[in-house]
């Protein structure tokens, strides 16, 4: 029976060879983003495809731990940016190596519960202030960027060891507001960023410098060229500014 280029055969061998030569449309740039990202960047979604048209912008947003797990594994996303440099190190092998960049920076702050009692014997709360006030304190887990930045800042000013005990570990930077804003923890070790979206929480004191906490943005192999292309729109001004907004430190703000 002859091969006819039209027929159903035909059609099906075709897509075949596509997905084993490994061709990614361009259309669709599937981004894994830190949950932190959340709200800046579903602001600018709409907008960014308006401005690039028959591009469309696929949020998986994660604790950055997660989503480096799942590339390992083989997930195949165009773009990841994550809340920490660690976490994109992990999967080196599988990135597009000319392509990663700071895109963005935070800084770590000390909230409490709204309902909770005032802190006593301190007109200006820390979070040595922490070591004579009970109550649980939510961070991130160890694996997690917000996390491991609570860690670090309290092992520098040997407070770990003596508030760990207390810990309630979250998976992510959102569930770190959620739980000081439900009550559940008492103080909680989040991000500027959260200041915007969080109800029911006290905002004491930054706990480290604006340049301390660094998102790092990278393409995946074989990322169309409209996901590299989404990657170096979010260093431009327009979007730094945008996230000036959304409590975040532009990338040139602190490199000048």
């Amino acid at each position: 029976m002859p091969f006819l280029s039209g027929s159903p055969r035909a059609a099906a061998l075709v897509a075949l060879i596509a997905i084993s030569c490994g061709e990614r449309s361009g259309a669709t740039v599937s981004v894994a983003a830190a949950a932190s990202l959340r709200d800046v960047l579903l602001a600018i979604e709409e907008d960014y495809e308006r401005a690039h048209p028959g591009v469309d912008l696929e949020f998986s947003f994660a604790a950055s731990s997660s989503h480096a797990r799942q590339i390992a594994a083989g997930a195949e996303f165009d773009v990841f940016l994550s809340a920490d440099a660690v976490n994109v190190e992990r999967v080196r092998d599988a990135l597009a190596g000319d392509t990663r960049r700071g895109v963005l920076r935070n800084r770590l702050v000390l909230a409490m519960w709204e309902g909770s009692p005032p802190l006593r014997g301190t007109s200006a709360p820390s979070a040595r202030s922490l070591r004579d006030a009970e109550g649980a304190i939510a961070v991130g887990g160890p694996s997690v960027p917000v996390g491991r930045y609570a860690r670090a800042f309290l092992a520098e000013n040997d407070l770990l060891e003596a508030l760990e005990p207390r810990f309630v570990n979250a998976p992510n930077a959102r569930a770190v507001v959620a739980l000081v804003a439900s009550g559940a923890a008492r103080f909680g070790f989040v991000y500027e960023s959260d200041r915007a979206r969080a109800e029911g929480v006290l905002w004491l004191a930054p706990a480290t410098p604006s340049e301390s906490v660094e998102y790092e943005g990278v393409a995946l192999a074989r990322a169309p060229e409209t996901a590299r292309a989404f990657l170096a729109w979010l260093v431009a001004p327009e979007f730094q500014a945008r996230a000036v907004e959304f409590g975040f430190v532009p990338v040139a703000e602190v490199e000048r």
